[in-house]
């Protein structure tokens, strides 16, 4: 616009300036409820599931066949917890397991599909002409980052505070 000038605005550049601002609302909702959406399915499904709906690739009924190892995995004596552990502590267990459970699988390549409780549903896709024993090896390889024990007591703890993530050796 230039130099300010004395007096503010002009009545001229204060209309061009109030006709742009329902274009540049629009553009600013259509990118806040993009990124809205794409959290949203961020929570739900695999980043790159999530790309892929939000591009119109994947619609309800869509069938992809994919070559993959599938794992299915949850906590080792969680219906004993469940019936011990107040709710909001139980709550918090998961989620500390599971944030020990997605980045384990991300980082090796696979794609978490569903929560189901205190269980996970993963693929650890095959590429091209990827062994499938390699990503299987791959696969079980993200337990080890992934465990979880209590100093206090390592077979099974009652307390869910106790619990942490621990990184592989």
């Amino acid at each position: 616009m230039g130099d300010p000038q004395p007096g503010g605005f002009t009545p001229q550049q204060f209309a061009d300036l109030e006709s742009a601002i329902a274009p540049l609302t629009r553009v600013a909702e259509i990118r806040a409820l993009r990124r809205t959406a794409a959290n949203l399915l961020n929570t739900y499904v695999d980043r790159q599931a999530g790309k892929r709906i939000l591009a119109g690739r994947i619609r309800r009924g869509f069938v992809e066949e994919i070559r993959a190892v599938i794992w299915l995995s949850d906590m080792r004596g969680f219906t004993a917890l469940s019936e011990q552990l107040p709710p909001q502590e139980l709550v918090d267990l998961l989620n500390r397991y599971f944030d020990c459970q997605v980045p384990a699988t991300l980082d090796r390549g696979g794609e978490v599909l569903k929560f189901m409780g205190d269980g996970l549903l993963a693929i650890f896709p095959l590429a091209g002409g990827s062994d499938a024993g390699e990503v299987c090896r791959r696969a079980r390889a993200r337990r080890g980052p992934a465990s979880m024990h209590s100093p206090r007591r390592p077979a099974l703890n009652t307390s869910a505070s106790g619990w942490r993530c621990t990184p592989a050796r």
